[in-house]
C-alpha cells in the first residue's frame, strides 16, 4: 500500500505513534503511577520532578523522537524530492496526528501530555529552524526565570513568526504551527491559572504550593482533626486549631480549612461562623440524621462554598499521630482541587489518592465503620476475612472508588514498610 492510495491511512498511524504515553509508561516501571503526584501530567516537566531529573530528560528524549522519527522517515523516504502542495499538506496532517496522540491518548482516557517535546520533534523533522528558534528562546526563558510554563508558551508563541520569516509563502507549515502553537497554549491553560495566581512552580525552588508554608485552620479539636494537624505540621504548615465553642475565626486569613466535627453539629457550627471563602476539607464521617445530607451539601449550603473536598481511608487516629504508615483517598469533582489538598497532605508515611467520586467516597466513609463493627463481631476470624473480602465490591460507588476498609491498606502498608 503506497501513500498516494489510501493517504488518509498515514495520520491514522501517526495518532497511534503519537499515543504511546511514554512517561506513563516510565513511571510504571518504578511502580508510580504518575498521574497521582505532582501536577499530574505525564509529561517529561512532570516526570523529572517526580522521578528525577534524569527520568525527565529520558521522557523528553522519547516523546521528541515519537514526533520527529516517523515524520523524518516519511519524508526522506516517501516523498524525497517532491514539493507538492498535497505532499506538504499530508505532512502537516500527519505532524498534528501525532501531536494529537500525544495529547489526547485512547489509552489513558483521552488524557496525555501537553505535547511540548513531542511538537518539537515534528518542527525538527519538517520546520527544523523553527525549531532552532523555538528552542532558543525555551532555553533563554528557562534560565530567566526558571518556569518551565513560561518558557513553553513563549516557545509556542513563536512558532507561526519563526515559520513566516523562515518559509515563506508556504501557508501549509504556516497553518501547522499556528495550530500546533495554540494547541500548546490551550493545553497550558491550567498553568496560565497558576501563573496569574503566582502558584506556578519554578526550577529547583520552593515555590511550589507542596512545599510553601500555608495556614491551615482544623475545625474541631478532636483526636482526628489532630493527628491530620500533626500530618500537615511534619510537611512545616502553620496549624491552628477551632473550637465549636469559638465565635469567630482567627485573625491571620487561611489558606485552607479542614472541617474534623461531629457530623450532627456541622451544620450548627458552620452557622457560627462567617463563609472563609477558600477549599474546605471534610474529615467527617457520617449523614445528617434530619436531612439525610452528606457533608459536603453542608458546607455548600451554609457556606455557599463550592470548592469542597472529601478525604477518607481505612484509617486510626491513633496511629496517624504516631507516624505509622497510613493511606487515605481524596475525593472532589475538580481534580485541581484534589491535587491542592494531595500537596499539604501526602508524605511518605501518609499516602493520599485522588478521585472524582465525592459522592462514593462519604458514602463509603459513612459506611465502612458500621461494617468494621459487625465484622468485628463475627466469632472467628476466618468469618472476617471472608467479609472482608465482600467489602471490595464496589456498593454504592463508582468501581474506582477506594473505600474499602481493608485490602487497599494492608497492600499499601506493605509497600510503604519495604521502602523504608
Amino acid at each position: 500500500m503506497t501513500p498516494n492510495v489510501l493517504p488518509w491511512l498515514w495520520p491514522v498511524l501517526f495518532y497511534l505513534i503519537g499515543s504511546i504515553p511514554t512517561g506513563y509508561l516510565l513511571g510504571r516501571s518504578r511502580g508510580i503511577d504518575i498521574r497521582q503526584h505532582g501536577s499530574g501530567n505525564i509529561g517529561a516537566t512532570n516526570v523529572g520532578r517526580v522521578m528525577g531529573r534524569n527520568w525527565g530528560f529520558f521522557a523528553f528524549g522519547c516523546d521528541f523522537l515519537k514526533g520527529f522519527l516517523p515524520l523524518y522517515l516519511l519524508r526522506s523516504f516517501a516523498f524525497p524530492e517532491n514539493g507538492a502542495w498535497t505532499v506538504s499538506l499530508l505532512l502537516v496532517l500527519c505532524g498534528m496526528a501525532v501531536i494529537l496522540g500525544h495529547n489526547y491518548t485512547p489509552w489513558l482516557g483521552f488524557k496525555g501530555g501537553k505535547g511540548i517535546a513531542t511538537s518539537a520533534g515534528m518542527l525538527g523533522a519538517l520546520l527544523p529552524w523553527v525549531l532552532v528558534v523555538a528552542l532558543s528562546l525555551w532555553i533563554i526563558a528557562v534560565l530567566t526565570c526558571r518556569i518551565v510554563s513560561i518558557a513553553s508558551l513563549l516557545a509556542s508563541a513563536s512558532l507561526p513568526l519563526a515559520t513566516a520569516w523562515f518559509y515563506p509563502q508556504q501557508w501549509v507549515y504556516f497553518g501547522l504551527a499556528t495550530l500546533a502553537a495554540t494547541l500548546a497554549t490551550w493545553r497550558h491553560r491550567s498553568n496560565i491559572q497558576r501563573l496569574l495566581a503566582g502558584t506556578e512552580p519554578r526550577l529547583g525552588s520552593s515555590s511550589s504550593k507542596k512545599k510553601q508554608r500555608m495556614n491551615i485552620i482544623i475545625l474541631g479539636h478532636g483526636a482526628w482533626g489532630r493527628a491530620i494537624g500533626q500530618v500537615t505540621e511534619r510537611l512545616g504548615h502553620r496549624v491552628t486549631f477551632v473550637s465549636h465553642s469559638d465565635k469567630q475565626w482567627p485573625p491571620t486569613k487561611p489558606d485552607y480549612i479542614l472541617l474534623a466535627l461531629p457530623v450532627q453539629h456541622v451544620r450548627e457550627t458552620l452557622e457560627h461562623f462567617s463563609p472563609p471563602g477558600v477549599p474546605v476539607l471534610s474529615l467527617s464521617k457520617g449523614l445528617e440524621i434530619a436531612s439525610g445530607q452528606r457533608v459536603s451539601q453542608i458546607i455548600t449550603e451554609v457556606w455557599g462554598e463550592s470548592r469542597v473536598a472529601a478525604l477518607s481511608g481505612p484509617t486510626f487516629a491513633s496511629e496517624i499521630a504516631a507516624g505509622l504508615p497510613a493511606t487515605c483517598t481524596i475525593a472532589a469533582q475538580s481534580d485541581d482541587l484534589a491535587k491542592e489538598f494531595q500537596a499539604i497532605l501526602h508524605q511518605p508515611s501518609f499516602r493520599t489518592y485522588r478521585t472524582s467520586d465525592l459522592i462514593g467516597v462519604e458514602l463509603g466513609g459513612a459506611l465502612k465503620n458500621i461494617y468494621a463493627i459487625a465484622g468485628g463481631n463475627l466469632p472467628r476470624a476466618q468469618a472476617w476475612t471472608k467479609f472482608a473480602r465482600r467489602l471490595d465490591h464496589p456498593l454504592l460507588v463508582r468501581n474506582d472508588t477506594h473505600w474499602c476498609p481493608c485490602g487497599r491498606k494492608s497492600r499499601d502498608v506493605r509497600r510503604i514498610k519495604r521502602a523504608g
